[in-house]
């Protein structure tokens, strides 16, 4: 296989680029309309938008081509999914919008963790490093000991850990699983598990809410064809520390909508968080390369 051209990668990180200010875009407008809606409210309309979105691909494929023989895992990836989003919007609500998105994405940094737990496979030992120097960071942004950790801090935490697990259950479908076949069961299975919690809200909702609701909903499912797309053109290694640029996206508009300025020291911990996450990255795509199935931890596109 040749490698791809300069202008190929650009291309792609480009198309990474987009995903991303996606992504932060809708996180942003999660936090506006959250006291409003609800946290369940919102990952309920998100999944619904998703699912109708998805409908002409799967009309495109045939329902034959949805029988799947790995529900369980299906199962897994919707549970894992559907809890992440939910307790992220329920931390957004309440913590500054760069805490809630590096809590998130510190996700790269759990997945050792979730592969040792799921997969019995021992956490390589040049991986340590950039574990211990992610936490750290972790635990600088949270600064348990000056009083300022609450519930909503360890719920953004929960988040990475049920995002790790949802990256590692898609990495796994997709050996056998093609892509529409895992988006329809993930925003289908989701749906259904956060449907009960929020359906009787739905009348509550005011009318200027609604758009909001739909963009987000929009934007995780245009975000997810984008980094499917970017993926196929550029190595996982290229574009899998992209996903960090939300971070930055995210306190600058916090600082620019809600007056969210993170300190000297919170900086620091963002760039351990950064730097620990980005290196876990690269060096599970360099071992994935050697062993053949091992979670690359590169699937940061796997809502």
């Amino acid at each position: 296989m040749n490698s791809p051209s300069n202008t190929t990668i650009r291309r792609a990180v480009t198309i990474c680029l987009a995903a991303v200010s996606l992504g932060t875009l809708s996180a942003a407008a999660s936090k506006h309309i959250t006291p409003v809606a609800g946290a369940a409210t919102i990952a309920s309309v998100q999944y619904l938008v998703c699912l109708i979105l998805t409908l002409p691909s799967i009309r495109h494929h045939g329902s034959n081509s949805l029988h799947t023989q790995r529900l369980p895992l299906h199962l897994l990836r919707g549970l894992s999914g559907a809890l992440c989003f939910f307790i992220y919007y329920t931390s957004i609500e309440h913590i500054p919008l760069v805490e809630a998105t590096l809590l998130r994405n510190s996700a790269p940094l759990c997945v050792p963790l979730v592969v040792l737990i799921m997969l019995n496979q021992r956490i390589a030992r040049q991986r340590w490093i950039p574990l211990i120097i992610g936490f750290i960071g972790i635990a600088i942004v949270l600064r348990p000991s000056d009083g300022s950790l609450n519930l909503y801090h360890i719920l953004g935490l929960g988040a990475a850990l049920c995002y790790a697990l949802s990256m590692v259950s898609t990495q796994m479908l997709s050996t056998t699983e093609p892509n529409h076949r895992i988006l329809f069961y993930y925003f289908t299975i989701s749906l259904a598990c956060l449907l009960p919690f929020s359906i009787g809200h739905w009348r509550e909702i005011p009318l200027f809410a609604w758009p909001w609701l739909i963009f987000i909903g929009a934007a995780l499912y245009l975000s997810l064809r984008l980094y499917t797309y970017a993926y196929s053109l550029a190595d996982a290694a290229i574009l899998s520390p992209i996903s960090y640029f939300s971070v930055v996206g995210a306190g600058i508009i916090g600082w620019a909508v809600w007056g969210h300025s993170p300190d000297p020291l919170s900086v620091i911990g963002i760039l351990l968080v950064c730097t620990g996450g980005i290196s876990v990255i690269l060096i599970g795509h360099v071992k994935s390369k050697k062993i053949k199935g091992l979670p690359s931890n590169g699937g940061c596109t796997n809502e």
